[in-house]
């Protein structure tokens, strides 16, 4: 009897291992034949920015990495700047995490620029977000991170690759500093923000930033991320002046400011600006940051 359960046991233990042995060279074969996660490859070229000589660096979301030119600020301010803005997925998490990885580094910072979308807002704080970057060091625990985020997308470019035969072109993920815009949006797109969905617990890790900031004596500025005119309504006001009156709270410069963009202005969401307006909307957060600095 004894004998029998050792067998199950191993045999157990065998297809378990041979499944996962399995299942990784399966991964592993996906990155040969191209496929690549855009999540891993925006951490990985704005982890890599990281150094010792910006002055100025922007944390945020895509609202951020789709608005501001790191450079075009670099000569208006004449300061080194860099634009290390992450996505939603990350939200003011994995800003703080980012932060904490540049104060390792660079001793001769002396602004953090948030911008972050109004419809983080709503959601609930991203705790994943700070681990995802906090575990990039240890390569296990990054690989385990590699495989829960992207799971589903390795299961798709399989059924694409065999089934469909139209495969997703994964090279150029990252175009100007930051992630490739998709389809831009109809012209009629737009979004009621509820009242009832504003989560004051959202300013958890945005808190942590400022508190960094303190520490090591450091501005710390924030600005509302961009947004398509078509929410520009009176009724989404109410949500704004909730988000503002929250920021007043806390140990903070910041606009009270929306940026509402025109439909040529616009990208493939209401909260990314169109590619060829970067430059212009660039110019524009720098007037709100003499506005406040000065």
């Amino acid at each position: 009897m004894r004998i029998n359960i050792k067998k199950y046991l191993f045999l157990k233990i065998f297809i378990i291992f041979f499944i996962f042995l399995i299942f990784n060279i399966l991964v592993y074969i996906s990155s040969i034949l191209g496929f690549k996660s855009l999540q891993q490859e925006l951490v990985n070229h704005q982890l890599s920015k990281i150094n010792n000589n910006s002055k100025i660096v922007f944390l945020g979301d895509s609202s951020l990495g789709h608005s501001i030119n790191s450079n075009l600020w670099s000569s208006l301010s004449g300061k080194k700047t860099s634009n290390l803005a992450l996505t939603g997925n990350f939200s003011f998490a994995g800003s703080n995490a980012i932060l904490r990885e540049i104060l390792k580094k660079n001793k001769n910072l002396e602004t953090v620029i948030i911008v972050n979308n109004l419809y983080a807002w709503q959601e609930d704080v991203k705790f994943s977000g700070y681990e995802y970057i906090n575990k990039q060091k240890n390569f296990f625990l990054k690989y385990l991170n590699y495989l829960d985020k992207n799971i589903f997308e390795i299961k798709n470019f399989y059924f694409h690759f065999f089934l469909k035969k139209n495969n997703k072109n994964y090279s150029n993920l990252i175009i100007n500093d930051f992630m490739k815009h998709g389809k831009k949006i109809t012209k009629d797109a737009s979004y009621r923000f509820d009242i009832n969905r504003f989560n004051r617990n959202k300013s958890f890790f945005l808190k942590k930033i400022i508190n960094a900031c303190n520490d090591f004596n450091i501005n710390c500025i924030y600005f509302h991320g961009p947004i398509y005119e078509n929410a520009c309504i009176d009724e989404n006001y109410v949500f704004f002046k909730k988000v503002n009156d929250e920021l007043s709270n806390l140990d903070i410069m910041f606009s009270n400011e929306i940026e509402c963009l025109n439909y040529e202005q616009i990208g493939d969401t209401i909260y990314h600006a169109s590619p060829e307006y970067k430059n212009e909307i660039t110019k524009r957060y720098y007037k709100k940051y003499l506005e406040i600095n000065y």
